[in-house]
């Protein structure tokens, strides 16, 4: 008896898992935007197939590079990906830093001309960076395909349409603060100083 319990518990568990719409890092999905809690099988055109869904799925979570990460942070706002991603300021995360990498895919079925699906994935922690690609089978998101970062950096919109290929989107995400720039660090240190002086002058 204990045994069949048990093993009823590892099934509800299961169809939990797959019924969730939230994973740990996402807080929530909009519109035609559906979550798969683990990464399928294959990526292959034919594979993920859907009418109805942009899937997002985690491909790796919780990445320390062991070394520090210098980048130049995507841009927030509109996205037209008929034109190179638009790229913020250069800036450098510490050794310890982890980071998330999220996929984001739409192979719907057939090619469905015209048609436009539009979702939003929300995550715990920031989009740092929105990687695509020219693979001719495997690539990103084209012309007459948008997205939108939000200025506070955790949520991404997006409007996809039916194109020759997958649509394939990677979003990376971190907890992690950049490490301030020399220039920043004395800048900090001049007001410091400053604001010490003016103390040292009340009290004296």
């Amino acid at each position: 008896m204990a045994k069949k319990s048990a093993v009823c518990l590892v099934v509800v568990l299961v169809l939990l898992a797959w019924c969730t719409p939230v994973a740990a890092d996402v807080i929530s999905v909009g519109g035609s935007a559906c979550l798969l809690p683990v990464a399928p099988a294959s990526w292959a055109p034919g594979a993920n197939e859907s009418d109805a869904c942009i899937f997002g799925f985690y491909l790796e979570k919780n990445i320390v590079p062991g070394d520090a990460v210098t980048l130049n942070l995507t841009e927030t706002g509109d996205q037209d990906y008929g034109e190179p991603i638009v790229a913020g300021p250069e800036v450098t995360f510490g050794a310890g830093a982890v980071f998330d990498a999220f996929v984001v895919t739409l192979d719907p079925v057939g090619t469905t001309g015209g048609s436009v699906w539009e979702g939003s994935f929300t995550f715990d922690q920031k989009i740092i960076l929105l990687i695509t690609s020219d693979d001719p089978i495997y690539g990103g998101p084209e012309s007459g395909d948008y997205s939108t970062l939000s200025g506070d950096r955790h949520e991404l919109a997006l409007s996809f349409s039916a194109g020759p290929h997958v649509d394939q989107l990677v979003v990376i995400t971190t907890n992690a603060e950049p490490i301030p720039e020399p220039s920043s660090l004395l800048l900090l240190g001049t007001g410091l100083l400053g604001l010490g002086r003016a103390w040292k002058k009340r009290r004296g």
